[in-house]
Parts: structure tokens; C-alpha cells; sequence
């Protein structure tokens, strides 16, 4: 069991390098604290308060995030891979090359977040709003996308007709990626 700082007010403050693995920071109070390099692997941050706090290059493979408010805030770099963001509010969130592999984004929200570069490979990505989100060189392989969501990005994903698979459609950004539509009108990458 990691340390608790559960409830705790950690505004401005500085955990940049910390090791908080397995920590507890349900409802924390973090907004523009500095936790680059921070090592929050399996933490519990569900409804953290974030706002603009920079996360660059932060461990947080398989924490918990959900229903946290991460708006404005920079992971860029950092490795969620298989993290919770159920429901996280990612509003203008600067996520360039963040890994999100297999992560949960069920009803979390990208408006306006710069996704570039990002890897969100067999993630869950029901019901999340990537409205004017920058999607350039994502990788989206195995993750449902809804064509009502891409279609909100279209110049950043640039689709187009795939001629050697009926009914699909290529990822020009992401050069090894196929897009392909489902009877129940998902896009499957």
C-alpha cells in the first residue's frame, strides 16, 4: 500500500521525480502542481482535481483516474497504458505521444485535447468526445471509434477510400492502420 493523500490539498506543489505508486489520492486538490517523471503506477487519483497540472512523462500504467479533472493539465509522454480514465474531463489537455494503450475513456472528455502522436491502441473509447481534438499520428489499432466521432475529425485523420478493402477506409496519418466499418456502423481500426 503506497502512501495517502486522500482529500489532501497539494495545490502548486511540486512531486516532480516522487514515487507514489499504489497511492491514494482520491479527491486530492493537485491543480497546477508539477508531478513530472512522478511515479503514480496503480495509484487511485479517482476524482482528482488537476486542473493544469503538468504530468509529463508521469507513470500512471494501470492508476485510476476516473471521473478526475485533468483540464487544461500536460501528460504529455506520460505511460497510461491499461489506466482507468473513465469519465475524466481532458478538456485542451496537452497529450502529445502519451500512451493510452488498452486505457478506459468511457465517456471521458477530449474536447479541444492535442492528442498528436498518441497511442491508443485497444483502448475503450465509448461515448468519449474528441470534439476539435488534434489527432494527428494516432494510433488507434483495435479501438472502436463511432464514425459520429471521427467524423468531428476528419481533417486531422484524413480518411480515405482503402480500393483493396471493400468498405474500408485508410488512416493516411497513421500509415499502417486500416479503418474499417462494422453492420452496426462502428469504425473498427
Amino acid at each position: 500500500m503506497g502512501i495517502n493523500f486522500s482529500r489532501g490539498f497539494l495545490t502548486k506543489s511540486n512531486l516532480s521525480q516522487a514515487s507514489l505508486n499504489w497511492g491514494d489520492l482520491t479527491y486530492a486538490k493537485m491543480s497546477e502542481s508539477q508531478l513530472i517523471e512522478t511515479d503514480l503506477t496503480k495509484a487511485n487519483l479517482t476524482g482528482a482535481f488537476m486542473v493544469k497540472s503538468v504530468l509529463r512523462s508521469a507513470k500512471l500504467s494501470g492508476a485510476n483516474l476516473s471521473y478526475s479533472n485533468l483540464r487544461g493539465a500536460n501528460l504529455s509522454d506520460a505511460n497510461c497504458c491499461g489506466a482507468n480514465l473513465q469519465g475524466a474531463n481532458l478538456q485542451g489537455a496537452k497529450l502529445r505521444y502519451i500512451d493510452l494503450r488498452e486505457a478506459n475513456l468511457q465517456g471521458a472528455n477530449l474536447r479541444d485535447a492535442d492528442l498528436e502522436g498518441a497511442d491508443l491502441t485497444n483502448a475503450i473509447v465509448d461515448n468519449a468526445d474528441f470534439t476539435n481534438a488534434t489527432l494527428r499520428d494516432t494510433k488507434v489499432i483495435g479501438t472502436q471509434l463511432k464514425p459520429q466521432t471521427i467524423q468531428k475529425n476528419l481533417s486531422e485523420l484524413q480518411l480515405k477510400r482503402n480500393p483493396n478493402y471493400a468498405g474500408s477506409f485508410e488512416l493516411l496519418s497513421t500509415s499502417y492502420a486500416v479503418a474499417v466499418f462494422n453492420k452496426d456502423n462502428s469504425l473498427s481500426c
